[in-house]
């Protein structure tokens, strides 16, 4: 997929703000998801994507556990809708979208005379719409394939991968198949960071910021300071999957204290089964290497980035994010699970990769030299 120094067709206002509506939705998305895993509402509505056959039936918003849940799935449809909204608009290709809601509408009047089961009509509301939808995109392409483009194709796939794997987990569940099912819980919650990924990278592509840091003398340290901050992204993804290994079977407080690991005051576990090996990773090992790592980045930060504050800015928040993510965890502990500082933390950490990764591609941008191409209008984009 080559890169590109503006999309195509050109990133108009409109579309720059539509794609940052997308994230916000997705940090709502995942701070409700963090609500529902917190609260223990995962399994409130035992049905997908129902509740009982029915969409929205009365009083579902009357019952705390319930609303929690279908709120979190009622949030995941829209940022759903929105993506393929997103993808079409890149791909300037209307008709493939209207195409794909229409066979969605189709799968209940299939598969309700058929008797199909209520999971079996969900997934064929997500993907035959999806093939046929992304089969039009190619088929009906007008310009390039963009790096744009690209990011937009890879989060509309992502976004139904995502929406299989949270109805999987449910319908796993109330099937008795415990097992698959808490894998499937795991991989949901890390798999909806990677969907986060990558609007971010899409919306910083598309904003008016991408062109601006283009012009003038490329920045110093600028290149190093985006590896920095990739390589606390990939940090940070280390530290989810332990987090989500530990947190969705109920292992948070498998080392009840900090910093001490038992109540004699010794920093190492009397033993190591698997659940207090994790929690020494997540409480210890790792978070001290992300801390440790960002910490590292300042006085590169201070010198290259004082005069570039759309660099300076997400460089300082990221710090301030770790320094109160460091925090929050050690709250976590302390508190006993509070479950208003648990799901901040959570959502603090989804906070932390946004920001590194908004970090790392400005950064990256701004370190490259600027060329002829790059402040040119986009009247002849580089072609697939």
């Amino acid at each position: 997929m080559p890169d590109s120094s503006s999309s195509f067709p050109p990133a108009t206002p409109a579309l720059a703000r539509f794609a940052k509506l997308v994230v916000l939705l997705t940090f709502a998305l995942i701070l409700l998801g963090g609500l529902v895993t917190t609260f223990g509402a995962g399994m409130a509505v035992p049905t997908w994507p129902t509740i009982n056959g029915e969409m929205n039936p009365p009083g579902w918003w009357e019952q705390n556990h319930v609303f929690l849940e279908h709120s979190h799935r009622l949030t995941a449809i829209t940022v759903g809708v929105l993506t393929g909204i997103l993808c079409a608009w890149l791909w300037r290709n209307w008709a493939a979208l209207i195409v794909a809601f229409v066979i969605s509408g189709l799968a209940d009047a299939v598969g309700r005379p058929l008797h199909l089961d209520g999971n079996l009509i969900a997934q064929l509301r997500i993907w035959p719409p999806a093939f046929v939808f992304l089969a039009m995109l190619f088929w009906r392409r007008s310009g390039p394939i963009t790096a744009e483009r690209g990011l937009a194709l890879a989060a509309y796939l992502a976004v139904c991968v995502q929406a299989t794997l949270g109805g999987l987990r449910v319908t796993q569940e109330t099937a008795g198949f415990l097992d698959s099912a808490m894998v499937l819980r795991i991989v949901h919650g890390c798999f909806a960071h990677v969907f986060l990924t990558l609007v971010i990278i899409l919306a910083a592509r598309l904003s008016p910021v991408w062109r601006e840091l283009a012009q003038g003398e490329p920045l110093a340290d600028g290149r190093k300071i985006s590896r920095m901050a990739w390589a606390a992204v990939i940090l940070y993804f280390a530290q989810l999957i332990v987090a989500a290994a530990m947190r969705h079977p109920g292992a948070g407080l498998a080392i009840p204290l900090w910093p001490q690991a038992q109540f004699d005051g010794s920093w190492l576990p009397a033993q190591w089964t698997t659940f207090i090996t994790l929690n020494f990773l997540h409480t210890r090992v790792i978070a001290f290497l992300l801390f440790g790592h960002v910490m590292s980045m300042i006085p590169r930060i201070a010198r290259s980035a004082k005069n570039e504050p759309r660099i300076a800015r997400p460089a300082w928040l990221l710090i301030f994010l770790v320094v109160m993510q460091v925090v929050l965890g050690v709250l976590v502990v302390w508190k006993g699970k509070h479950p208003h500082v648990t799901t901040t933390h959570v959502f603090n950490g989804a906070a932390i990769l946004g920001t590194a990764v908004l970090l790392a591609v400005r950064s990256g941008r701004r370190g490259a030299a600027s060329t002829t191409a790059d402040l040119a209008p986009n009247l002849t984009p580089a072609r697939a």
